[in-house]
C-alpha cells in the first residue's frame, strides 16, 4: 500500500479536453514517505507504478520511453501515443466523486481493480481505477486527435482496424479450409465405403489376403475376392488396398490432429497468461491498450 496525501482534484482540468480542447496538464499530488524506488542495475525505475520491461511489453516492443516522479508517470510509444498515470488516496471517495462529476457518460470496466470506468474522448481518453483505498488514472493523449471519440463508448477490442484486415484474411482462409476439408470429407468417404467391403471385419486386413502378400487367397469366398479384386486378375486392386490402410491409419492421424489443436491451444494460453501484447497500429488500438496499461498499474498498488 502507498503512504500519500493528496491535495487538489486529480482530474480537475480535464472536463474542457474532454470535448476537444487543449490538452491539460493534470497536476500531482505530493505524496508523503514515498516507498524506495526499484532498481534497474545501478539506475533506479522512472515509475513507481511501471518497471521499463512491463513498460516494454505493454508497448509490444514498439520504441517508447518511460519518465516519472512519486505519484505520476508517462510513456510514449511509438512517438504517438501518450500514456500519463496519475495515482492518489481515494480517502475522500475521489474515485466515485471525479467519476460522476467530471466523467458522467463513462462507462463501467470489468476486471481492472476493485472498480474502474472508461471514458472516450477526441483530444483524450480516461480509465480511472480504485483498488483498496487508491485512485488510479491512466490518460491516454494521442498526437492527432480521434474526431471519433466519444463519451459512452466502450473501450475498442484490441486490434482495431489492423485486426479487421486479420479477420477479413482469416475468414478467407477458414473458407478455404472449409472447402478443402468437405473435398477430403468425399475422398475419405469413398476410401471408407471401399474398406467396408474389402474389409467387412474392420481388422485392417483384406478379407480376401489374409497373408497380405498382395495376392487373392485360395480359400477366399467369391463376396471377399469380388470386393478385393475388381479386375480380376489375382491381386488385390491398388485403391482397395490403400483405402483399407488409410482406415485403418485413420484412428491415430485423428488423435495425432488432435494432440496438435491441443498443443496450438495451449501455447495461446501461454501467451494469454504472459499477457502478450502486440504492436498499437491505431488509435482504436491505443484505446484498447488502456485496459492493459490500467491492469499492471493496479496490480502494482
Amino acid at each position: 500500500m502507498i503512504a500519500r496525501t493528496a491535495t487538489g482534484t486529480l482530474l480537475a482540468a480535464l472536463t474542457g479536453a474532454l470535448t476537444g480542447c487543449a490538452v491539460p496538464v493534470i497536476q500531482a499530488a505530493p505524496v508523503t514517505a514515498p516507498q524506495a524506488a526499484a532498481q534497474v542495475g545501478d539506475r533506479p525505475e522512472p515509475c513507481r507504478f511501471l518497471s521499463q520491461a512491463t513498460v516494454a511489453d505493454l508497448a509490444g516492443d514498439q520504441r517508447t520511453q518511460i519518465v516519472g516522479s512519486a505519484n505520476t508517470c508517462s510513456f510514449t510509444i511509438g512517438g504517438q501515443f501518450t500514456y500519463q498515470i496519475n495515482v492518489q488516496p481515494d480517502d475522500t471517495g475521489r474515485f466515485e466523486s471525479e467519476r460522476d462529476r467530471l466523467f458522467k457518460d463513462s462507462v463501467p470496466v470489468d476486471g481492472v481493480g476493485d472498480e474502474a470506468f472508461f471514458r472516450d474522448g477526441t483530444s483524450i481518453t480516461v480509465l480511472g481505477g480504485r483498488k483498496a483505498d487508491s485512485y488510479f488514472a491512466v490518460t491516454l493523449v494521442p498526437a492527432v486527435s480521434d474526431p471519433a471519440g466519444a463519451g459512452g463508448a466502450a473501450p475498442p477490442v484490441a486490434g482495431g482496424r489492423n485486426n479487421q484486415n486479420q479477420n477479413n484474411n482469416q475468414n478467407q482462409n477458414n473458407q478455404a479450409q472449409n472447402q478443402n476439408n468437405q473435398a477430403q470429407n468425399q475422398v475419405d468417404q469413398a476410401q471408407a465405403a471401399l474398406a467396408d467391403a474389402a474389409d467387412a471385419d474392420g481388422d485392417g486386413v483384406v478379407d480376401a489376403d489374409q497373408d497380405g502378400d498382395g495376392q487373392i487367397d485360395a480359400a477366399a469366398d467369391d463376396d471377399a475376392i469380388a470386393a478385393a479384386d475388381t479386375d480380376g486378375d489375382g491381386a488385390v486392386d491398388d485403391d482397395i488396398a490403400a483405402a483399407v490402410q488409410a482406415v485403418a491409419d485413420g484412428a491415430g492421424a485423428g488423435a495425432g490432429a488432435n494432440n496438435g489443436a491441443g498443443a496450438n491451444n495451449g501455447a495461446a494460453a501461454a501467451d494469454d497468461a504472459r499477457g502478450v501484447v502486440g504492436p498499437i497500429g491505431d488509435i482504436v488500438d491505443a484505446k484498447a491498450r488502456l485496459i492493459d496499461v490500467a491492469r499492471a498499474v493496479a496490480d502494482s498498488i
